[in-house]
This record gives C-alpha cells, sequence and structure tokens, in this order.
C-alpha cells in the first residue's frame, strides 16, 4: 500500500509534463495566410506551419542549460519542399520557453519566405 502512495505522486508528476499544444499565425512576405502549431514537451517543440495545400513541421531542442533565444530548425514540407527557419524566442528563461511565444522566420527551398508565432 506504501507503494501506491508514492507512485501516485510520481505519476501525477509525470503527467504535468506531458506535451501541450499552442496555435497561432501568420503569412508569406506575399501576404498568404498561415496557420502554426506547437507541440511542446520538456526540452522539445514541435512546429508545424501551414497554408491551404502545404505544410512544413520541424522541432527544436533545447537544454536546461541553454542561454541562447535563437534556434535553427530545418523544416520538411508536404510538398517536397525544404527550408530552414529561425525559431526566436522573445527572452530567455534558462529553458522555461514553454512561457514564450516564439516567432519563426523561415525560407523555403521553392522561394517561399513568412513568419509565424505559435
Amino acid at each position: 500500500m506504501t507503494r501506491l502512495f508514492l507512485t501516485l505522486p510520481l505519476l501525477a508528476a509525470v503527467a504535468a509534463c506531458g506535451p501541450m499544444t499552442r496555435t497561432g499565425g501568420g503569412s508569406l512576405t506575399d501576404g498568404q495566410r498561415l496557420t502554426a502549431e506547437r507541440v511542446m514537451s520538456p526540452m522539445t517543440d514541435q512546429f508545424r506551419i501551414s497554408a491551404d495545400s502545404w505544410s512544413c513541421s520541424g522541432t527544436v531542442q533545447y537544454t536546461r542549460r541553454d542561454t541562447s533565444g535563437v534556434h535553427q530548425m530545418p523544416l520538411t514540407c508536404t510538398d517536397g519542399a525544404t527550408g530552414t527557419a529561425e525559431v526566436i524566442y522573445s527572452s530567455n528563461l534558462r529553458g522555461a520557453h514553454t512561457n514564450l511565444t516564439p516567432t519563426i522566420e523561415f525560407t523555403l527551398s521553392n522561394g517561399k519566405k513568412g513568419t509565424v508565432r505559435a
């Protein structure tokens, strides 16, 4: 019985660290509207940037000792394009990236460029 009482708080703590999702949006430089989704897990942010006919995704991994507010992220897209994104967190809270809404500036191999927030 004692093990059960010790196990339940541990399980609750682990569950509290589960993924959270935030949504946002932005646009391409030509004005086309985009949606953005961010799935946050401990030490990882997964992003999806979407338009009507395509979407791109990428992942940023960081550590608690990370002092950088800017991360480079490769992108792969459903239409075959690839690209890079700069994920810019508004401030550095030493790994508390989940409290921030980053700006993602990206360029794709098909010439598309844009900015989103999620």
